[in-house]
Order: C-alpha cells, then sequence, then structure tokens
C-alpha cells in the first residue's frame, strides 16, 4: 500500500496516473499556496487526495495517524481472515 507525498505542482501532474492506482491509498499535497492546490482537487471525484499541507510537522502528523489508521484496519482484516478460517476447519472436523 502506498501513500504518496507531492509537491502541488507534481500532484496535479501526476493525479489522473495516481489517482487510479489500486495500491495507492492516499495522496497528500506539500505546498505553498493551500488555496490554488484545493481548487485543483476539487475537480477529482473520490479522489485520493487526502488533505493539502503547507506546514511539514502537520504533514508528517497526518501522515503518522493516515499509515498508523490502515496498519490498525490490516491487522483487524488478518485477524478476522484468521478466525473465519479456524472457524471453517472446527466446522469441517465436526463431520469427520
Amino acid at each position: 500500500m502506498t501513500f504518496l507525498v507531492a509537491s502541488g505542482e507534481l500532484g496535479q501532474c501526476f493525479i489522473n496516473q495516481i489517482n487510479d492506482l489500486r495500491n495507492s491509498r492516499q495522496i497528500f499535497v506539500y505546498c505553498r499556496n493551500k488555496h490554488y492546490h484545493e481548487e485543483w482537487t476539487e475537480f477529482y471525484i473520490n479522489s485520493k487526495v487526502k488533505r493539502i499541507h503547507t506546514e511539514l510537522h502537520e504533514l508528517i502528523d497526518d501522515l503518522k495517524l493516515s499509515v498508523n489508521d490502515y496498519l490498525e484496519h490490516e491487522k483487524d482484516g488478518v485477524f478476522n481472515e484468521i478466525a473465519r478460517k479456524k472457524n471453517t476447519t472446527d466446522a469441517i472436523d465436526r463431520f469427520h
């Protein structure tokens, strides 16, 4: 899974290609002109652009939260899959 940090200019150039990639989860834009970049990101329906940051520490905090949230959901998904497989195995064992 990819979390991408791009400058506003780079993000604007490549948003069409990046936004449709299945393994790209979120795009964070780091720029000086937040208002300008908010305008062009509004035109992308289901955009993966999460936020536009002008402060590095805010970008880092937001990125950490997003990665931790993703990892927590992944962990939950793995444990749910293990439990499902165990229940299936237990059910099969009861028939033997």
